[in-house]
């Protein structure tokens, strides 16, 4: 039997460049040997199948010129046949300008782990707040370079007005 997982990986659309293409591309093939890893530890007499989706391409396939109902369709969506969900977590692959910063929160129960947090765009944190609070409560990783990937805890809204960085996406850093 085969064990699938399907990753969207959220990205900016402004990697369209040629250097945005190199991050996204060694993001796939870092995120694709991750969870393949992890999977095969889980399910050794199995078969893995990993696939992960690009946002530009789901876009290209679902957007019909409504944001709201794209960015909700996207933890939401069903395969036509099968019925089972089309996306079993998402991978948001920051904007370069989004930085790092550190919010007023500090877990003092681990010394060695800081919560850091990055600013997203206004679909991508739609698309990870209905991810994360929405029914399926789907897991939501960041992708930080450098072979890093983070568990997401929270996201919210700091500035609505803000297409381009309005939403926060916390996650726990080693220091």
């Amino acid at each position: 039997m085969t064990k699938k997982l399907t990753a969207f990986l959220a990205h900016p659309k402004s990697m369209a460049s040629v250097d945005g293409e190199d991050t996204i591309v060694k993001a796939q093939i870092f995120i694709h040997g991750y969870f393949t890893e992890k999977y095969r530890a889980a399910y050794p007499d199995e078969d893995i199948e990993v696939d992960i989706v690009l946002g530009r391409d789901d876009f290209a396939s679902w957007f019909d010129g409504a944001w709201d109902v794209w960015t909700k369709g996207v933890p939401a969506r069903r395969h036509v046949l099968t019925r089972r969900f089309v996306y079993d977590c998402i991978v948001v692959l920051p904007p370069p300008q989004a930085g790092k910063i550190v919010p007023a929160k500090y877990d003092s129960s681990n010394s060695s782990m800081q919560v850091v947090g990055v600013n997203l765009p206004s679909a991508t944190g739609s698309i990870v707040e209905r991810a994360m609070n929405g029914p399926r409560k789907l897991p939501v990783f960041v992708y930080q370079g450098a072979g890093t990937l983070h568990r997401a805890e929270e996201i919210k809204s700091v500035d609505a007005t803000d297409y381009f960085g309005g939403w926060l996406l916390t996650f726990q850093e080693k220091k």
